[in-house]
């Protein structure tokens, strides 16, 4: 299962705005930077079609949102306990790793699927 970045309504403005933005300085004498500006604002424009938990038979994948190829993947058996604290769920590893998961970055749905998908593969939650 693959949970995808909740849509934010700024970074869609500011993707926008880049990418007009971009556009102007690339009909202007500076073409290179005008692409750079036009790329960084379609980028941000789709990141929330990006991928941030993957929740695969063995392993659950977190992908950071700045570094698209730094992935931390996190073996189920690996979790002592999870806790949710201020609208993000906190794993606790086996080697005294802590991951975090914001909830602000998904929806109410998609957190009630990762809690049922957890529990299923015998993660222990606690509720503060």
């Amino acid at each position: 299962m693959k949970l995808k970045y909740e849509e934010d309504p700024f970074w869609a403005f500011i993707g926008l705005v880049l990418i007009s933005l971009g556009v102007f300085i690339a009909a202007q004498p500076n073409l290179y930077l005008g692409i750079a500006v036009t790329g960084l604002g379609v980028f941000l424009s789709y990141l929330h079609k990006l991928t941030y938990i993957a929740l695969d038979e063995d392993k659950l994948i977190l992908r950071d949102r700045w570094f698209l190829l730094k992935n931390k993947n996190i073996k189920y058996e690996d979790i002592l306990y999870s806790e949710v604290k201020d609208n993000k769920l906190i794993l606790y590893l086996k080697n005294e790793e802590v991951h975090t998961i914001n909830y602000k970055k998904i929806n109410e749905y998609n957190y009630s699927q990762i809690h049922l998908f957890l529990s299923n593969k015998g993660v222990e939650f606690q509720e503060n």
